[in-house]
């Protein structure tokens, strides 16, 4: 490699010449007038050229532009997010993007994100005693919605780190169940019963309202959720009609003559 001096079109200039590896193992070769023409801006020019090679194998970045993770985590993945996730989905995410992945990804192109860079994330998220799991499924996520709205054009292909299987909590037995109903008063009383016979998610049972109730055919409507204090679907959103169950019918009567459901 060198720089040296020379002549074009009757003029001294400072030429950039020297050999490399390109991405298929090729020898090639490089030859150009230097950008700036001092001698200190030239061998510059060439130390970024050579570096250029070592990290891409071309020396110079011949990708068309595409956007940069943070762009595009506060900017499109934001505004998808919005009309996809549920509140609490997105308050979930939202804090792993803050708390962690902008800061790594930060001035990262999309394009950039490929099965390398992934491990390496992974590996170093793991040293940390950190399971790479959650970030790793966001990431992925992210990618794939980057395709689908055409800011990236492949989704890179990596695989996921595997999730530990954590042993799910026991639901609790009968005897459990009816402790807990006995001890519990006012509404938490409601809840309990709702849950338990019913089988209610949590942000169902606080969406739920007395004109929900049929009492004539013995039925529950299930058609909304709440989920950090906003109202949304179900989790499937799809409505659903459960029966009552006698002994959960008059726990609702009660509670809706006094009109003491907090969630009303």
């Amino acid at each position: 490699m060198s720089v040296r001096k020379t002549k074009k079109n009757g003029k001294d200039v400072l030429l950039i010449d020297f050999t490399y590896t390109d991405r298929s193992g090729s020898k090639c070769r490089l030859r150009k007038v230097a950008d700036v023409q001092t001698m200190m801006a030239t061998k510059a020019e060439l130390q970024r050229l050579l570096a250029h090679c070592a990290a891409h194998g071309v020396p110079y970045d011949t990708r068309a532009p595409c956007m940069m993770f943070d762009d595009f985590a506060r900017g499109e993945w934001a505004t998808w997010s919005r009309t996809h996730h549920k509140p609490s989905t997105r308050k979930r995410y939202d804090e792993l993007l803050e708390r962690e992945m902008l800061a790594e990804f930060a001035g990262t192109r999309l394009d950039e994100i490929d099965a390398r860079r992934v491990t390496a994330y992974a590996s170093s998220l793991l040293d940390r005693g950190i399971e790479a799991w959650h970030h790793i499924s966001l990431l992925s996520s992210m990618l794939k919605v980057a395709v689908e709205l055409g800011v990236l054009d492949e989704m890179p292909s990596f695989k996921s780190p595997r999730r530990n299987k954590e042993k799910l909590v026991d639901c609790p037995d009968v005897e459990e169940f009816d402790a807990m109903l006995s001890a519990a008063t006012g509404w938490i009383h409601t809840a309990i019963a709702l849950a338990g016979y019913a089988g209610l998610r949590s942000g169902e049972v606080r969406a739920l309202e007395v004109r929900d109730i049929d009492w004539k055919k013995g039925m529950l409507l299930v058609r909304r959720s709440l989920s950090e204090d906003e109202v949304t679907t179900t989790k499937s959103d799809k409505e659903r009609r459960v029966p009552i169950a006698p002994c959960l019918a008059p726990i609702l009567l009660r509670m809706a003559r006094e009109r003491t459901i907090v969630w009303l």
